[in-house]
């Protein structure tokens, strides 16, 4: 499937001055088809939830994964595939939580369970709606206000690394480590950015166990791509890097 095939949806559908991010965008959203990731964060654009549904919708023929889109803020539309929910509820799904605060990693921690609390919620609501707007869901938006969003974006992507914090970080130069899995798939002339996820160099996290969460991350997935023939080829590339804030 070429971008040229349903580049005429997209741009029906986006402004003129967002074309250049289609292709992003039309990648992301096959990825997703594939099943090979979660969920997406679409944060290119202001883009309201009923544009994305109409966009989904008229792609339909295309990309038949069944959507549910959740917005958390103004420029933060979700883009989930609602076959990954029961996973990404279930307890054994195995995360390490980084804790900004304290800068000690846990695999148990409380703010867990919220997530998956909050995924179970919209579980049990899906049958009867898909799209979940804080702008005009009361419900939605009393419940998202409680969470701290950088760790339930982090958990919906389907990262093994995850940010928690009670206090907003202080914004230094920090250096990281940074995770990026790219993947090509067939029909498609450019490489896709799947995860990019990073993690902190500090003296209390053991880089030792970063490596054993990555390294078992990517050979999860791999095992998945190898089994999907529309995947070309994929690789995991480790950089480090100056941070001015924290990313995800």
């Amino acid at each position: 499937m070429k971008f040229d095939d349903v580049k005429l949806i997209f741009y029906q559908h986006i402004h003129r001055r967002y074309h250049r991010h289609c292709r992003e965008l039309f990648a992301q959203l096959i990825c997703l088809h594939l099943n090979i990731k979660p969920a997406y964060l679409f944060d290119l654009f202001s883009f309201s939830i009923q544009e994305m549904r109409n966009l989904l919708a008229s792609l339909s023929s295309y990309l038949s994964f069944r959507s549910i889109i959740l917005k958390y803020s103004l420029n933060d539309l979700v883009i989930m595939n609602s076959s990954q929910l029961t996973k990404l509820i279930d307890p054994s799904t195995s995360v390490l939580i980084i804790d900004l605060d304290t800068m000690l990693t846990t695999d148990h921690h409380p703010v867990l369970d919220k997530v998956r609390s909050h995924l179970s919620w919209i579980n049990t609501r899906q049958h009867e709606q898909l799209d979940f707007d804080n702008e005009t869901n009361e419900e939605w938006s009393n419940l998202i206000q409680s969470l701290n969003h950088t760790t339930v974006f982090g958990y919906v992507l389907g990262y093994p690394l995850i940010y928690f914090y009670l206090s907003t970080p202080e914004m230094n130069i920090t250096t990281l480590r940074n995770f990026r899995l790219y993947v090509k798939i067939n029909d498609h002339t450019d490489e896709i950015l799947l995860y990019s996820f990073s993690c902190p160099i500090h003296t209390n996290i053991n880089d030792k166990q970063i490596d054993s969460i990555v390294s078992n991350f990517f050979s999860s997935l791999s095992a998945i791509m190898n089994q999907n023939q529309k995947i070309k080829n994929y690789r995991l590339d480790t950089q480090i890097k100056e941070q001015s804030s924290w990313c995800l």
